[in-house]
């Protein structure tokens, strides 16, 4: 086991929390995927950020060398132990400083959204004691007065919350949770917005300020990969299985292991094979990426809002349009349950019931 020093920023204070991590390893799950087993001892010790006198830095140096002597001190416990040392229970730890620990271990779009909109209710100064299920219908109440929020992200948010929780349970920070049973909305069934083909080939054939980013969602549009799992592709993900081209690789949303298909244009799309294993290492997901889509499709003159989800809707309706069955779509898109597949039919069964209407009256004067 090691035990290392841990700095983590507080914003409304100006200081930097400091904390133990206990790193005792990794194992493979049942379900094959890999768990770090880590654990968190909180020191009530904080320094100055960006310290500019001689006193706050020596303050800042005097905090390090207290926090080393107890980092030390545990680490001899554990060699001079059979048995592995817990860091100490405390249901007074600063929650916010553990929930942004993890928010950050995880690098997750989910888990930053869930932190930040929780700060905005919570506040910097949070201990796990006050977190009950009456705190959290409180919580649930503010968030769903939000207009920005969607009842869909809101369960997501919940969702993340309590597996904050439990990975604090499991760490021995405290005994249980505290809102094993509180009780999560229900997701309401969202609009799925996708190009067509005739978008998509326009979009195609448009000029973008990003070629990279071009490439990227046309990639998604053609693949059905999701943002995150796009922006991990690797080289050697790639290969050939006779004259078809396959992508190998482990979904990040669900950890799934994949082998999933692709056609020519789709290969083509990543250009030529560089010395960076990564293919789109340098797209990011921020404000800047939303932007330049935007911009490109008003470029192609589409008004819809395109984003990475709408690449991927755009490929499963596409599919189904062109006859895929919705079982083998559900393998594609790597779902769980084809349940989640059978949203997308509903989409082509709407579109449907509008094409019945496509062709103009004949104005018949006289009706047998």
């Amino acid at each position: 086991m090691t035990i290392k020093i841990r700095k983590r920023k507080q914003t409304s204070t100006g200081k930097v929390s400091l904390y133990l991590e206990y790193y005792k390893g990794k194992i493979s799950t049942p379900d094959g995927k890999v768990k770090y087993l880590r654990a968190y001892k909180y020191l009530n010790l904080y320094l100055i950020d960006q310290p500019k006198s001689a006193v706050d830095k020596q303050y800042n140096k005097d905090m390090m060398q207290i926090a080393e002597t107890i980092r030390a001190k545990e680490e001899l416990a554990t060699a001079n132990s059979d048995n592995e040392v817990q860091p100490k229970k405390n249901a007074d730890a600063n929650f916010i400083d553990y929930f942004k620990a993890l928010a950050d271990e995880h690098s997750d779009n989910n888990w930053s959204s869930t932190f930040a909109n929780f700060v905005r209710f919570a506040g910097k100064d949070l201990m796990f004691s006050q977190i009950d299920v009456d705190f959290c219908k409180k919580l649930i109440k503010y968030w769903q007065s939000k207009k920005k929020l969607s009842n869909n992200s809101i369960i997501i948010y919940i969702k993340t919350l309590k597996a904050c929780i439990n990975q604090a349970v499991r760490d021995e920070i405290i005994p249980k949770s505290p809102i094993k049973n509180l009780k999560i909305p229900k997701a309401t069934e969202s609009e799925r917005n996708y190009l067509s083909y005739e978008e998509l080939s326009t979009l195609a054939n448009t000029e973008c300020s990003k070629p990279l980013l071009k490439n990227a969602f046309l990639f998604s549009c053609l693949t059905g990969l999701r943002f995150s799992d796009v922006q991990k592709l690797k080289w050697s993900d790639i290969s050939l299985d006779g004259e078809q081209w396959r992508i190998t690789f482990r979904q990040k949303k669900t950890q799934n292991l994949l082998y999933h298909y692709i056609s020519q244009e789709a290969r083509e799309l990543l250009g030529e094979q560089s010395d960076s294993n990564k293919i789109f290492a340098t797209i990011k997901y921020n404000a800047m990426l939303s932007y330049h889509l935007q911009k490109w499709a008003i470029k192609a003159g589409i008004s819809k809002k395109i984003t990475f989800h709408c690449a991927r809707h755009t490929f499963a309706t596409l599919q189904l349009t062109y006859g895929t069955d919705i079982y083998t779509l559900s393998k594609m898109l790597g779902h769980s349950s084809i349940a989640t597949t059978q949203i997308y039919a509903k989409v082509i069964d709407a579109k449907r019931k509008e094409a019945a209407n496509a062709i103009p009256k004949l104005q018949i004067t006289k009706k047998i």
